[in-house]
């Protein structure tokens, strides 16, 4: 159960803690679905929000570090907090992974987030770090892929190859390069667009209606690519981290 504010409405701080950023929002009532997205660099930017919840919430899938940092703010400042973890089902969803503490936890969130935005049969796409798709079909999360994402991809080419390099311009639709950096900037792209419509190939083939989630840190780069099929958005693991605060309140 989630611990309820007696003098006034609960003030929760749901903190994602990915790979390169920090991701925070503030979620004050049950069946919210709309907040402001903060990002800062290091858990101590979160010192002065912390002191002010009511609850917090944490979601690392590849920093423990800092969401020991973040557990250690929260105990300092008398603030309880809970770490949530990957389960093998929620609230009816079922996790495809047999050994389910695999399964990131963003992944899964985004996966219990999918079921807050549609009943439709759906590809949940997180283009950060990693590029990462999760398929969800009625109250089953089916399996998905992992892949490298953009900058990710970028840095194993600047590292493992020769008089390759890049730099940090933008890339919102796919070109032809005409110079070393370009060409690393609309490779990346392309791999990165390639996976993307590969989910849609699948779900195309399989499902007469059907949606792609489209989320993370790269999902920007894609808009142009996107047609009725797609939602873009940055939040679907605090979406999830929501839901699943939503649905403990009403248990």
């Amino acid at each position: 159960m989630v611990a309820k504010s007696v003098s006034g409405p609960s003030k929760y701080l749901l903190i994602d803690v990915g790979n390169t950023r920090i991701k925070y929002a503030w979620f004050h009532s049950a069946g919210q679905q709309q907040y402001a997205l903060h990002y800062c660099d290091h858990a101590k930017g979160l010192d002065a929000d912390i002191k002010q919840a009511t609850f917090v919430f944490i979601a690392s899938v590849a920093r423990p570090d800092v969401a020991a940092e973040l557990s250690h703010l929260a105990k300092t400042n008398n603030i309880p907090f809970k770490i949530i973890q990957t389960e093998a089902q929620s609230f009816g969803i079922q996790c495809a992974y047999t050994h389910f503490n695999h399964l990131g936890v963003d992944r899964w969130l985004a996966v219990l987030a999918a079921r807050c935005i549609t009943s439709k049969p759906c590809a949940v796409l997180d283009l950060g770090t990693a590029a990462t798709c999760d398929f969800v079909v009625g109250s089953e999360h089916v399996g998905g892929w992992i892949a490298p994402g953009f900058n990710l991809m970028r840095r194993s080419l600047f590292k493992d190859t020769a008089n390759v390099f890049g730099n940090d311009e933008a890339v919102s639709e796919l070109r032809i390069g005409n110079a070393t950096p370009d060409c690393v900037n609309y490779g990346g792209f392309a791999m990165l667009s390639g996976f993307v419509h590969q989910a849609e190939a699948v779900m195309r083939n399989r499902y007469d209606d059907y949606c792609l989630i489209v989320a993370g840190g790269n999902a920007e780069m894609m808009k142009k690519e996107a047609n009725d099929t797609w939602l873009v958005r940055n939040d679907v693991v605090l979406l999830g981290m929501s839901h699943w605060i939503s649905l403990h309140e009403n248990a």
